[in-house]
């Protein structure tokens, strides 16, 4: 019988990925909203039912996100709740291909959006002015070199964010002393991580490191490193990406009863990941790593 019901409700998951991915026809960036607000409804039901929830890697689909990073938040959102729909990301490029750009353009979500960049944050300003969906109310674009010394600075300087739902950091560098010294506590993290490091190790940069002077892939944290220092901080790891390119952490006091937890050295046993392990680690693991 429990056979039976699975089946059912994967050949009903599905159909229902296959409509909201039916944009992907017109471009990377049309989503049929109403399939997936249906979609949603699937994952609340299947709660509800008792029936237990699809895998994490599942649910990936892409609208803005460089992956499939837009469909795995819409399902964390609609297991967890999506709270006061408020989302910080750090390293946004000119803001067409981020974690939280879907929410904001589609989804009504407010966000703080930083880059180090002034002529991407000038493109993002532009090109989020110019959707009709955020033209009137668009997200707060700030220009901003982010580092441990002033990421809570960056962030409490802007009120409306005191409670955050979604944190998305991918700079390239730093990213795991930018997280170490965050002092709020958002309800869901997406962090970068590089799946070229073995499971084993807890490795990344020196905080003072200056990366593209040793090696042009010398920068970012091992999923092991992340998961340890989440883990400290009240966050667990559910999954990655269908790359391993970004993980996702949910606080440890949402979801448990229905959101399992996910292993390191599973999720490193992505195709991208054992490739990056076998040709690229070889090459880096001599570098002046800091384990951590």
């Amino acid at each position: 019988m429990r056979n039976t019901l699975l089946n059912i409700r994967s050949v009903i998951q599905n159909k229902l990925l296959k409509n909201v991915r039916s944009g992907d026809l017109f471009g990377p960036r049309s989503i049929d909203l109403a399939a997936e607000r249906r979609l949603s409804f699937y994952y609340r039901d299947c709660i509800q039912a008792g029936t237990g929830l699809p895998g994490l890697d599942q649910t990936g689909y892409r609208v803005f996100s460089q992956h499939d990073e837009d469909g795995i938040l819409q399902f964390l959102l609609s297991v967890l709740g999506e709270g006061d729909r408020r989302c910080v990301e750090i390293g946004i490029g000119d803001g067409t291909e981020c974690n939280t750009t879907h929410l904001l353009v589609n989804h009504g979500w407010h966000g703080l959006m930083l880059d180090m960049s002034a002529a991407q944050v000038a493109r993002a300003k532009r090109w989020f002015a110019s959707i009709k969906d955020t033209r009137y109310f668009t997200p707060e674009i700030r220009s901003a070199q982010v580092c441990a010394d002033n990421v809570n600075t960056l962030l409490t300087d802007c009120e409306f964010f005191a409670d955050i739902d979604l944190l998305s950091i991918d700079i390239d560098s730093v990213d795991y002393w930018v997280l170490s010294a965050l002092e709020a506590r958002p309800r869901i993290l997406v962090l970068e991580v590089r799946g070229l490091f073995p499971a084993d190790r807890s490795l990344t940069i020196p905080p003072d490191a200056t990366p593209q002077k040793i090696h042009r892939e010398f920068y970012g944290a091992s999923l092991q490193a992340f998961a340890t220092l989440a883990d400290v901080k009240g966050y667990r790891l559910v999954g990655v990406n269908k790359h391993c390119s970004n993980a996702f952490f949910v606080r440890r006091d949402l979801g448990v009863d229905v959101l399992p937890s996910a292993e390191v050295d599973a999720c490193l046993t992505k195709p991208r990941a054992r490739r990056l392990q076998k040709t690229l680690w070889p090459e880096l693991q001599n570098l002046p790593w800091a384990v951590v």
